[in-house]
């Protein structure tokens, strides 16, 4: 009620960024009461808990892909901007094709798996969230001719944020963008597998979430063999993470 708008702009809103073919897919369920009827006669579905696999039911991959094709890439963001994240770190080629502009100037971050793109988390000032009919799976930034080092971050913003903070070269960023399921750690694990020869940072926030997934990627990273290539790394500050950490690091990787 706030932003305005009609319900098409609503559905486009909560999805990030969804074309019209999109918005009218979701709008379909609700004609003539068969959304709610379909509820009303179906037992509920029970919300995966931390660590479980969300269920199939309602995925639609190629529906992804096609409101994926329709978008551009980001060169400008307000949002950004007031997180004291540039301009220019956005346009940087690691990052070409990797931040999409969504509706309303949502920020859109694709994800991939073994299979390839698979979803996208959607992000501005006003909300965040992940496409209701795509999966979970790892963001990354471009991929270096010459990879010396892999950074795995908490979130794409936190990507963003350290490569200004730095700017460290023949790097590429990973993030699986919140909890991880055991789906997670298995693609982790391959991409470990996959670069056998770089030198792993594990710079996650320093706080209780960030030290839990600092040893997830620690047991991940020793189950493929590459425990001895990873590095640990935090922000100084207790609770900080890599976007407060452009106004309190040190220009030096630690």
């Amino acid at each position: 009620n706030k932003i305005g708008g009609d319900v098409i702009s609503f559905v486009q809103w909560q999805e990030g960024g969804c074309n019209l073919g999109y918005a009218r897919k979701i709008l379909r369920g609700y004609l003539f009461g068969s959304a709610t009827l379909k509820a009303r006669n179906t037992p509920a579905a029970k919300a995966p808990q931390e660590g479980q696999e969300a269920p199939d039911a309602g995925k639609d991959i190629p529906l992804v892909l096609k409101t994926l094709s329709r978008l551009t890439a980001a060169i400008q963001s307000d949002y950004l901007e007031s997180r004291n994240i540039t301009q220019e770190t956005l346009n940087a080629p690691l990052f070409q094709d990797r931040v999409l502009e969504g509706y309303n100037q949502a920020l859109i971050f694709p994800h991939w798996n073994e299979s390839g793109l698979c979803g996208f988390e959607f992000k501005s000032a006003k909300f965040t969230g992940f496409s209701k009919y795509g999966y979970k799976g790892i963001w990354y930034s471009q991929i270096p001719k010459k990879l010396h080092q892999i950074i795995f971050v908490e979130s794409s913003l936190e990507a963003l944020s350290h490569y200004q903070k730095f700017s460290p070269s023949n790097t590429a960023y990973f993030t699986a963008s919140g909890n991880w399921t055991p789906k997670t750690g298995e693609l982790i694990g391959k991409v470990l597998a996959k670069y056998p020869d770089t030198k792993i940072v594990a710079a996650f926030n320093n706080d209780k979430g960030g030290k839990k997934q600092a040893e997830k990627m620690m047991a991940i990273a020793q189950s493929v063999g590459r425990g001895n290539s990873l590095t640990l790394s935090a922000p100084k500050e207790i609770g900080a993470d890599r976007n407060d950490s452009l106004k309190t690091l040190q220009p030096t990787l630690n």
